[in-house]
């Protein structure tokens, strides 16, 4: 599980092995750090979404420098 806060989105990254309860404790976690920062910059609204491991969307991709094709993960 990892939180991502790229400034204009917040991303909930779920790895292959995660189980239902992290998933759920990390999804609340989401949604409280989301309103949080709405209450803490209303000017700057921040959307939650879900990036599943191996299917990251390039909206997600793009936060990292080094991603790309040619990078292979050890499962």
């Amino acid at each position: 599980m990892m939180i991502l806060d790229s400034g204009t989105q917040v991303f909930l990254w779920v790895g292959a092995r995660c189980s239902e309860v992290e998933v759920k404790l990390a999804y609340r976690s989401a949604q409280v750090y989301v309103q949080s920062m709405r209450a803490k910059q209303p000017d700057s609204p921040r959307k939650l979404l879900l990036a599943l491991k191996g299917k990251e969307s390039r909206r997600f991709t793009k936060c990292f420098h080094g991603w790309g094709p040619h990078r292979t993960t050890i499962s």
